[in-house]
């Protein structure tokens, strides 16, 4: 599985595309985006719309990560899985959709729920993450596990 810095941007292109913020761009306590990724969301912003979506609860945190990283975040206390978040977007020029994300129980599962391309990416970690937050992460690598 690539991180998210290994993903071939060249094959992304004209697509809506659903950016995962924790565990995807940056891990879940962080507020800031590194240079490299600041990079790929650039490319992918080039030939993409590309929304930023998180779970977390810390819209302050969300924000700035979206301004940081000079992308629109979908601000709504919807949450992935959801289909309606698609009512919130613009949908014109592209057609095409893709979920970019590291929990197959949110991000997959929103992918195959708003009909999108789904690529999973290695996540991002830290020694510090809360239990719960580690908790979550085993529970979707297991179930991601018995899916395939």
């Amino acid at each position: 599985m690539n991180s998210f810095q290994e993903i071939n941007i060249g094959e992304i292109n004209d697509y809506i595309v659903f950016l995962d913020i924790d565990g995807t761009i940056i891990n879940d306590d962080e507020h800031k985006v590194s240079e490299e990724n600041l990079q790929v969301i650039n490319e992918l912003k080039k030939y993409n719309q590309v929304y930023l979506c998180s779970n977390s609860r810390n819209r302050e945190r969300n924000i700035k990560v979206g301004e940081l990283a000079n992308a629109e975040y979908i601000d709504t206390n919807l949450r992935k899985p959801s289909k309606k978040i698609l009512d919130l977007i613009d949908h014109t020029p592209f057609t095409k959709r893709l979920v970019i994300g590291d929990k197959f129980l949110t991000d997959g599962l929103f992918a195959k729920n708003i009909k999108a391309e789904f690529i999973k990416v290695k996540r991002i970690t830290s020694e510090n993450d809360r239990f719960y937050i580690k908790f979550l992460y085993f529970i979707d690598d297991l179930v991601s596990k018995i899916i395939k």
